[in-house]
């Protein structure tokens, strides 16, 4: 299911990820929590809608590395959720009436136990 992202950085806490200021002019990138953001402008007693938020960034940084543009562009990333764990596949190795995925996980000691009961 899509549904569009909300206004402002309060309300986009609770999706994942991070937002993205990228300038246009020279192409350095910082990258910045929703959280941290939203308490820096609400510190301010500044809106967090996107449109403050655009209006706010110069590309600066701390050794004057930035070009001074107030061109940039603001975006949101989500983070992809981490998939789902999957067993081991099962080993070719596997002796005949044991489980495969159990071998699988098995160390040498392990094995040996499960051959023993095999027998």
């Amino acid at each position: 299911m899509t549904r569009a992202l909300p206004d402002s950085l309060r309300e986009l806490i609770g999706f994942g990820g991070f937002v993205l200021v990228k300038c246009r002019k020279c192409g350095r990138e910082a990258r910045f929590t929703p959280a941290s953001l939203s308490e820096w402008f609400r510190s301010r007693r500044q809106r967090d809608d996107w449109k403050t938020i655009r209006r706010k960034f110069v590309c600066k940084g701390w050794d004057g590395e930035g070009c001074g543009s107030r061109l940039v562009e603001v975006s949101y990333v989500l983070e992809a959720p981490e998939p789902p764990r999957q067993p081991p596949l099962p080993r070719d190795d596997c002796p005949p009436g044991i489980n495969p995925i159990t071998w699988a996980r098995a160390d040498d000691r392990e094995r040996k136990r499960l051959m023993r009961q095999l027998r």
